[in-house]
């Protein structure tokens, strides 16, 4: 598509190319969702009333990890290029 060979990219690999560290026994997902509300401005979360996020925030988040890891992977591959 566009002209391009995608290059994958996992979900771990992306989360340590953004600086996000997973203590053990903690869920990947709630760490990344974390650091997003935390390093973003204008993500907000919904939650239910019991306190969880609302059903898809998780997963909007990581599509963030994994763009920002992306963008990041580009930059360091075009500054070893130059």
């Amino acid at each position: 598509m566009f002209g391009h060979d995608p290059k994958y990219l996992a979900a771990t690999s992306a989360r340590k190319a953004c600086g996000i560290k997973v203590p053990r026994g903690q869920k990947a997902k709630a760490v990344s969702l974390q650091f997003v509300v935390d390093s973003v401005p204008g993500f907000d979360v919904q939650y239910t009333r019991h306190g969880n996020p609302k059903a898809g925030y998780a997963d909007r988040s990581d599509s963030y990890v994994i763009a920002k890891a992306g963008w990041v992977r580009e930059r360091e591959e075009a500054q070893i290029t130059d």
